[in-house]
């Protein structure tokens, strides 16, 4: 943590000594909003051999929290990185209706993201702004994630387990929103955001041990997500 906290310093300062422009340094709170539209929302799964059981992965609500640095390379262009604490959640439901099971547990999945963006702004008035960004993120995944369902009872327990695809993942970003911009007060900005993973960023496992067998179904989480943007740079 404390090398990513290094590197976001040394590129802020790479950018405030050379280019010209101002640097803003800024919060920003982003909830994970699920939808069937946009991002992945819900999969699937299925043990199809005896004892067959079943079960749906749905996205949930989360959020991403973070700072913010941006530098103005023009009137009209910026570069925006930062750091991210990211929380995904999904809820795991488990169904085998010949036993009569039906049970669910949410799993959370976090992550530190740095993006790497280009901002394009349009001007809309003396103090509004419309602004348009892309660019890759850099995530870190701390940890693999595991969770369980409440307990049947000695014979019969439904769990699952989550292995990430590596520690560092890259993905693609895209944002889209407007901003108040004042000198005394800062900029105030409102829009929405889509996060793409150029890959399943983790296995789920989710097992149903029924005495001393277990029976195993192998989902890829994709990852993605929407969220609706808020962001406050300091003047």
């Amino acid at each position: 943590m404390k090398k990513i906290i290094l590197f976001l310093a040394l590129i802020a300062g790479v950018f405030s000594y050379g280019q010209k422009g101002k640097t803003y340094f800024g919060l920003q709170f982003k909830p994970i909003i699920p939808n069937k539209y946009v991002g992945q929302f819900e999969q699937n799964y299925s043990f199809d051999s005896v004892p067959k059981y079943n079960g749906t992965i749905k996205q949930q609500p989360g959020y991403v929290f973070g700072i913010a640095v941006r530098h103005g390379l023009s009137k009209s262009i910026s570069f925006e990185t930062g750091i991210n604490y990211t929380r995904r959640t999904y809820n795991i439901s488990y169904a085998s209706l010949d036993s009569g099971f039906v049970l669910n547990n949410n799993v959370s999945i976090i992550n530190y993201d740095i993006p790497l963006n280009g901002l394009i702004y349009i001007q809309l008035s003396d103090a509004w702004f419309m602004n348009a960004s892309a660019g890759i993120n850099l995530s870190f995944y701390p940890t693999h994630v595991f969770t369980q369902a409440p307990l049947i009872d000695v014979n019969n327990q439904f769990y699952q387990v989550g292995t990430r695809n590596g520690w560092i993942q890259t993905g693609v970003n895209a944002n889209y929103g407007f901003e108040y911009r004042s000198k005394n007060s800062g900029i105030i900005y409102l829009g929405a955001s889509y996060s793409q993973p150029f890959a399943p960023i983790m296995n789920f496992i989710m097992t149903w041990r029924n005495y001393n067998v277990r029976y195993k179904v192998y989902e890829k989480i994709d990852g993605s997500y929407l969220t609706l943007d808020l962001k406050y740079f300091i003047p």
